[in-house]
């Protein structure tokens, strides 16, 4: 296995100068074994020394150099994979063959769908289950940018087939979990799903839910036919609908809107669902909430718009008003100011923003 550049990030490195500094000044004896080989005077150590340290067993001479390396090959490596350039990225590690194990690169790799590219750095020893941080902020691995992106259904089944281990943490998501709350609402989602499933993916919710992020309309009516009460139940377990909303508790009508799962919708409804059921408290929305501000390739449209004509046509009430978070100045993933709104009035708050969250089209059918 290639020796990785933990994040491909300078500061990272950094970070861990100062830590192993810091370890070595408190004794620590797996700190001072660390050391040893290439360092000796252990009484005086300090930073340049730790960062000399890091340097040697990254494969550098010096700090300046290992900084160099960083700053001149680790980019262009990285953007070869994010692009699928074969021909660079094949050129570049002939010359440098511990660029594949740049967390990063494989991360893009998938996340872009580059499944050539993917194949080309794991046989040159690029760990499957490596963690990268991008932007100082966002942990994932390969198989967690596959099923966020859902680029392409044969990525995520690649890299399976690599070894990718399906239940694998990184920033508290699981690639299942991704693949089910992911925006990146596309005919892929299910396929991911099951190909995660087949892969012994572990999961903790209800199996009506999962029915329906399979889009299997066949269990979700069998679990209707065997217990006729789960249209009015409200599942706590699912924590991850969108964020404006921030309310535990939404039923099954709630999460088939969000995810414009139509079919679904019409058996829910003609079970009895209650099309104007809260979700959490009363201050809750009710599921054409989900339909007026929400990305989804499922559609012609790229929105839920299937979806908001169905709840439509039975009667939804379009003069209830929810509790929902907007972004403000300073906050950011609608994590600021909570207002009191109508479905047509969070359409209108978001028909001029990002395409992905945005539907002019919605406004217009709640205003006529």
């Amino acid at each position: 296995m290639t020796t990785p550049y933990p994040g491909a990030n300078l500061e990272n490195l950094k970070k861990q100068a100062k830590s192993l500094l810091k370890s070595v000044r408190e004794n620590d004896r797996a700190a001072l074994a660390r050391i040893a080989p290439y360092v000796k005077d252990r009484a005086n150590f300090k930073l340049n020394d730790a960062q000399l340290v890091i340097s040697r067993e990254l494969g550098h001479a010096s700090w300046a150099m290992l900084k160099a390396f960083l700053e001149e090959s680790v980019g262009a490596f990285v953007a070869a994979a994010n692009n699928g350039d074969i021909d660079t990225a094949e050129t570049m590690l002939a010359r440098e063959p511990r660029l594949a194990g740049i967390p990063s690169a494989l991360f893009r790799a998938a996340a872009m769908g580059k499944n050539d590219m993917v194949r080309l750095l794991v046989e040159h020893g690029a760990d499957v289950d490596a963690a990268t941080m991008e932007d100082s902020s966002y942990v994932g691995t390969p198989l967690l940018a596959a099923a966020e992106t859902l680029n392409e259904t044969d990525t995520v089944a690649l890299l399976l087939e690599l070894g990718a281990n399906p239940n694998l943490e990184a920033g508290g998501e699981t690639p299942l979990h991704m693949a089910m709350g992911t925006y990146a609402r596309t005919p892929h989602k299910h396929d991911v799903i099951e190909l995660l499933l087949d892969a012994g993916a572990s999961h903790s919710q209800p199996e009506a839910v999962m029915a329906i992020h399979r889009g299997r309309i066949d269990l979700l009516t069998a679990q209707l036919d065997a217990d006729p009460q789960l249209v009015h139940r409200r599942f706590e377990e699912v924590d991850y609908l969108w964020l404006p909303f921030n309310h535990p508790g939404p039923t099954l009508l709630h999460i088939a809107a969000d995810y414009n799962e139509v079919e679904m919708g019409r058996l829910l409804l003609s079970r009895g669902a209650d099309i104007n059921a809260r979700a959490g408290g009363n201050d809750g929305q009710s599921p054409i909430f989900h339909t007026v501000a929400s990305w989804s390739v499922l559609s012609d449209d790229g929105h839920c718009l299937p979806f908001l004509e169905l709840l439509l046509s039975h009667g939804a009430d379009l003069k209830l008003r929810a509790s929902v978070r907007f972004e403000t100045f300073g906050a950011s993933n609608c994590e600021g100011q909570v207002r009191e709104v109508t479905p047509r009035d969070f359409a209108l708050a978001f028909a001029g923003g990002p395409a992905w969250r945005n539907s002019r089209a919605a406004v217009e059918l709640l205003q006529d």
